[in-house]
């Protein structure tokens, strides 16, 4: 056993030739034949379409292993989906691809359902820090939901490449520039990484390398995979080995990402201190100021200083038909 797996089960104090008993409890594995999705039913991102014969319980949400890369997806039961088969999206079909050039592209996909939920949560050792970070936890929590809901935070499934080897040690992650353009990004921002229920905030950068870039002959683990073959550049994300431990992450998985909204806010708020506060010195030199029209004009600039923030998620409307 490893160092880092006896922490993660207390043991890290058994000495060499101290014996201690460990129970393994391992998950049944469904192997299916992944096929191509239908036109009029198009699975979700973090979906995959089972038949119903094949799972007893498929609402609850699952890992799915393909090409040795793990993920976490909700199974949608189908009358369409034959037993033995799943439909995935043509995005998650990219994201685990091969990293070889000569693996095979029709490898069957694995569905896993973990025995013990989701990663365990680190809280605090004292009953008062315990109930400290409760509460600032919700809070979190409510804020973003808020501000999620109304400036809008899409999340994007990406996959997991090695980081460069200056970030190793850090905890910033690296993302391509159309990724950070589709996901309201700029560099220097917060972005929200999921596995599970594990959530981490962390700073992301523009990455200044393609996978064109990457050259065979600089050391590589082989326990993390690189980009793979037929996978668009914008779908990777670069995390180092010290954000992996904080997550949990296996060498190869794919991770929900999406845009910390409270710092994008508080980045933006900077631009509205010179409008607001011209107004409030304008109303300051009038001898008889309307305050009250001095507040809808602040409020009004706010709202539309902050509109640019929101990312529409509607759906196409017809014209003409």
């Amino acid at each position: 056993m490893t160092r880092l797996l006896l922490e993660s089960l207390d043991l890290h104090d058994v000495d060499d030739l101290e014996t201690r008993t460990v129970s393994v409890a391992v998950p049944r594995a469904v192997l299916c034949k992944p096929v191509l999705p239908l036109v009029h039913d198009l699975p979700d991102n973090t979906e995959v379409q089972v038949s119903r014969s094949d799972f007893d319980d498929p609402h609850n949400r699952h890992v799915l292993v393909r090409n040795g890369v793990a993920a976490w997806v909700n199974l949608v039961p189908r009358d369409h989906v034959r037993p033995g088969t799943v439909r995935i999206s043509n995005h998650l079909r990219a994201i685990t691809e091969p990293a070889a050039a000569q693996a095979s592209r029709t490898a069957p996909v694995a569905i896993l359902r973990p025995q013990h939920g989701e990663p365990p949560v680190r809280q605090a050792s004292t009953r008062g820090a315990a109930v400290a970070w409760r509460i600032r936890t919700h809070l979190r929590f409510a804020t973003e939901m808020v501000l999620r809901w109304t400036f809008g935070a899409p999340e994007q499934l990406m996959r997991v490449v090695p980081a460069h080897p200056d970030d190793e040690h850090g905890h910033v992650v690296a993302l391509q520039e159309v990724a950070l353009t589709r996901l309201g990004l700029r560099s220097g921002d917060m972005v929200v990484l999921r596995w599970g229920t594990s959530e981490v905030e962390v700073a992301v950068v523009a990455d200044h390398d393609t996978p064109a870039a990457e050259r065979p002959s600089m050391p590589h683990d082989r326990s993390k995979p690189g980009f793979a073959t037929a996978m668009p550049i914008h779908l990777a994300i670069r995390v180092p080995t010290a954000l992996r431990f904080v997550m949990g992450l296996p060498g190869a998985a794919v991770v929900s990402v999406r845009r910390s909204t409270r710092s994008v806010l508080a980045r933006n708020l900077n631009s509205l201190v010179i409008p607001v506060a011209s107004l409030a010195l304008a109303g300051a030199a009038l001898n008889d100021p309307n305050w009250w029209l001095l507040a809808c004009g602040a409020v009004a600039t706010a709202v539309l200083g902050l509109s640019r923030l929101r990312l529409s998620t509607r759906r196409a409307t017809q014209l003409h038909g």
